[in-house]
């Protein structure tokens, strides 16, 4: 198990599984949901997975909508998941995956694993708040980086569990950023990402029941998250050259999982094109026997979504609502004469 400390920086080198990115790839960033919050970025050669779920049952819920995710979605080189709730942090998924692909979850999910799973629990990657690492595949070192923020939701495994951890987000970035916002309520701290100039926003508008408890956002929570995650559009100024850097010193335990060392997280690129929201998290998983229970909860919030942003004049984005396993190419800005290269420092309230 390896974590390091918040606001370290630090590499995850990932065995790359076979038809990764640079199949088929078409520049810029591919990001294809699953459903729930099932979502495969895949971006400079990279391919990531978001809280995987590829089963057709969790629980007392049942796939109702979209066939069970392609093996092709388990082919990735990371995966990340925001809490350790069942739908989230799935363990028949996590097995599913190449058996070298880290695992970066909250602090105390390896815990979580280690009883009765430690193959996966050796590859965990723990993370809380304002932590950072970076991803690689075999074949392109390019890679992505990944930031760990904070989620407002409960991050227990259940009310019957004694594991819990920090509910997060996490903010991708490779040629594009990608905010992937996990289970969360609004909260002060979305404000402070804005200055990452997030391009795409995976952000969640619903559930799996006929009823939201706390720490979820509904369509109109959604909207306001988009708002203050991304702020006003960066204004595009002359190009920069990146800041040099000195890489933090990390301490960590011996693992047998990928080996962990400390680089200075790599620049990220802006540029003034507008930002894409893409409604997650609804229309997916439901209480077995529920069918009749409140439909419009299933199949609406994210049309629901886009009809309340296409009346909002401020919203910072465009929205794009995607169904089961589409994709959507986010094309990487022509513009390269244009870009500023920015070292981002961590926003306050998590560094």
């Amino acid at each position: 198990m390896s974590r390091q400390r918040p606001g370290a920086s630090a590499a995850v080198p990932a065995r790359s599984a076979r038809a990764t990115a640079r199949r088929g790839h078409t520049g810029g960033v591919d990001v294809t949901w699953w459903g729930h919050s099932t979502v495969v970025i895949a971006d400079a050669g990279t391919r990531l997975v978001t809280d995987p779920v590829f089963g057709p049952r969790i629980a007392h819920l049942r796939r109702r909508a979209g066939a069970r995710p392609a093996a092709q979605a388990a082919r990735v080189d990371a995966a990340v998941v925001s809490h350790l709730h069942a739908d989230h942090l799935d363990i028949p998924s996590l097995k599913l995956l190449p058996p070298t692909v880290p695992i970066i979850l909250p602090r105390g999910g390896a815990a979580l694993l280690a009883r009765r799973h430690p193959a996966l629990a050796e590859r965990c990657v723990e993370m809380v708040p304002g932590d950072r690492v970076r991803v690689t595949s075999r074949d392109d070192m390019t890679g992505l980086d990944v930031l760990a923020v904070p989620a407002e939701h409960d991050g227990s495994r259940g009310p019957w569990s004694r594991h819990r951890g920090p509910a997060l987000g996490f903010v991708v970035t490779g040629s594009r950023t990608v905010w992937f916002a996990g289970d969360t309520a609004l909260h002060d701290a979305m404000a402070d990402l804005a200055p990452l100039g997030i391009d795409i926003a995976l952000v969640p508008v619903g559930g799996w029941g006929p009823s939201l408890g706390p720490g979820h956002l509904d369509p109109a929570g959604a909207i306001e998250a988009v708002r203050r995650t991304l702020g006003p559009r960066p204004v595009r100024p002359p190009a920069l050259s990146p800041p040099a850097l000195s890489p933090p010193t990390v301490s960590a335990p011996k693992v047998s999982a990928p080996a962990v060392s400390v680089q200075p997280v790599s620049p990220r690129t802006l540029s003034a094109r507008p930002a894409v929201a893409i409604p997650i998290h609804y229309g997916t998983f439901w209480p077995i026997g529920f069918d009749r229970v409140r439909p419009d909860r299933f199949h609406e919030p994210g049309r629901e979504f886009a009809r309340l942003a296409a009346t909002a004049t401020d919203l910072p984005a465009e929205v794009r609502v995607l169904t089961h396993g589409e994709s959507l190419n986010i094309a990487e800005s022509r513009e390269r004469g244009n870009k500023r290269l920015l070292q981002q420092p961590l926003p306050p309230s998590f560094s």
